[in-house]
């Protein structure tokens, strides 16, 4: 077997979470909630770093990150082993003694996954936190990390164009148009931008400024985009998708027997008790394949059953049952819908946005 190199590994510090959104399975979750044992985190890290499984660590998966008691000392053990570290937050609870020594230990990247950006849309959080409250404190932590100057920052939307087309069971309303996008991104930017010791930041986007409204107006509400303010500062949206669709809760499933998929190919997911999933949405460990407490990431990765379902996608059939209901829904039409879009997403649309978000110069220097 060759070796095996990911883009990424997800590694969920904490399936626990502040906010309940109405997108997000959260509430759908069966595993009972808990932080990962620390011994267990450095455990896979070590093993991580020393079959150069991949050079990146993404903390996310189900939960908030940030709640994770030992969020400084993993972000130094992800560092100590020489791996990059990137942390997705709602951005509530990252105050500022919280997150000053996390900016120390090093981490690399902190995408703040706002999502929702103004008060009606954060009504989708599910939560009873005021949303001008929210927005100041996350302003707050996104200057706190910039004026530090070491993370890469991401400010991100969701997009919701055609919802009855991409959304069919749901009714969710964010950013609708290119009119809302440009608004809330130019509303959100210059909150951050607020504070006077990022005056020369803010004087060099002011004067880009059309520049900036000129890329925001370039954007697709359909497609994944990212806009680099500067180079440490981006600005991103993605469109908001049917994660928690009626494929995976249902009785009377059309199972997909075609697809694609990009888990066990470009990352996989540790869970918080040590559980190996097969990707990033595997939200309650049905496609689990070993526990890091009692088998190496790399000899799970050489079983049998594993290298079956890896083997399968490459030939775009789908194996594990669990996969068949992802891309599987009620209906058939539905579920022959769901089977192509994913190998058109994942083998044509999704490499374009890539490419494109790859390509992004920054506005300022």
């Amino acid at each position: 077997m060759k070796p095996i190199k990911f883009e990424r590994i997800h590694v969920e510090l904490t399936n626990k979470c502040n906010f309940s959104c109405s997108f997000c399975p959260d509430s759908l979750m069966s595993r009972p909630r808990q932080d990962i044992d620390f011994g267990l985190l450095q455990k896979a890290l070590d093993e991580i770093a020393r079959e150069k499984l991949s050079d990146t660590i993404y903390f996310h998966l189900m939960g908030e990150s940030v709640l994770y008691p030992r969020l400084e000392e993993a972000v130094r053990a992800a560092k100590i082993n020489g791996l990059r570290v990137s942390i997705t937050t709602n951005g509530w609870a990252f105050t500022p003694d919280l997150l000053d020594p996390v900016l120390k230990a090093g981490v690399d990247e902190i995408l703040f996954s706002i999502q929702t950006p103004d008060k009606k849309s954060f009504g989708l959080r599910r939560s009873n936190e005021k949303f001008d409250e929210y927005k100041s404190k996350v302003c707050q932590a996104i200057a706190q990390s910039l004026e530090h100057g070491g993370p890469k920052v991401i400010l991100s939307f969701l997009t919701t164009p055609a919802a009855f087309v991409l959304l069919p069971t749901k009714r969710y309303q964010i950013i609708k148009t290119k009119k809302e996008l440009v608004a809330r991104a130019l509303e959100w930017v210059d909150a951050v931008l607020q504070d006077s010791r990022l005056s020369i930041m803010k004087d060099e986007i002011s004067a880009s400024r059309s520049v900036f409204i000129e890329r925001l107006n370039s954007f697709s509400l359909s497609g994944w985009n990212k806009l680099k303010l500067t180079e440490k500062f981006s600005f991103e949206t993605r469109v908001l998708g049917d994660w928690v669709h009626r494929g995976l809760t249902d009785d009377h499933v059309i199972g997909a027997t075609v697809g694609a998929c990009e888990g066990l190919k470009t990352h996989f997911g540790i869970l918080s008790n040590g559980d190996l999933v097969f990707c990033c949405v595997d939200y309650d460990g049905k496609t689990r394949f070993g526990n890091i407490k009692d088998i190496t990431i790399k000899n799970a990765f050489e079983l049998p059953s594993v290298q079956d379902v890896l083997n399968g996608f490459k030939k775009f059939q789908v194996k594990h049952s669990y996969c068949k209901r992802c891309l599987g829904d009620v209906g058939l039409i539905n579920s022959l819908g769901r089977q192509v879009g994913s190998i058109l997403y994942f083998k044509l649309y999704r490499p374009i946005w890539e490419r494109r978000r790859n390509k992004e110069k920054a506005i300022c220097k």
